[in-house]
């Protein structure tokens, strides 16, 4: 696991280089590529650039330095905030229920319907109703001609007739 660890590491320093904003005096290669296809802002915001960054590097501080302090610094403040706010540490702890909304949603529809739609009515009724069918066609039928091969020539020649009849019968009218 060490080694597909380092070729992760080593790909991101080397993309997080690829889309410098000119704002820190890169180069951005992917906004060039996408220039054709979408319009490019009519004039660079360095300031909202610089603010942007700003306050995502402040998030990601304020985050570090919270860890730091509930892990490192004072261990018990963990469950002594969860206990304070159970209601917001459920939620957060449940990631919003999206999970659970999307089984809700989607999944359980989805299932309920190839159960009852798909396997019940298609499969059981359609498609197994008609193969059964076919299989009961023949068997009827085999039936119904197996009592015409009873082994006896008259037996034969009366068919014979009758096939000639019905020939006949076609014919004239």
């Amino acid at each position: 696991m060490l080694l597909p660890l380092v070729i992760l590491a080593v790909l991101s320093l080397v993309a997080g280089y690829v889309g410098v904003p000119a704002a820190l005096g890169g180069h951005e290669p992917i906004a060039e590529f996408l220039q054709p296809a979408a319009h490019a802002a009519e004039g660079e915001n360095v300031a909202l650039e610089w603010m942007l960054m700003g306050a995502s590097v402040a998030a990601a501080g304020i985050g570090f330095l919270l860890a730091y302090l509930f892990y490192i610094v004072r261990p018990e403040l963990p469950a002594r905030v969860a206990a304070s706010a159970s209601a917001l540490y459920s939620i957060l702890t449940n990631k919003y229920y999206v999970d659970e909304i999307y089984e809700a949603v989607l999944v359980l529809p989805i299932i309920v319907t190839a159960r009852q739609l798909l396997w019940q009515v298609i499969d059981v009724g359609v498609i197994d109703g008609a193969v059964n069918g076919v299989g009961t066609l023949v068997r009827s039928s085999a039936d119904g001609l197996r009592r015409m091969q009873v082994g006896y020539v008259r037996a034969y020649a009366g068919w014979i007739l009758f096939g000639s009849i019905l020939i006949i019968v076609w014919f004239l009218r």
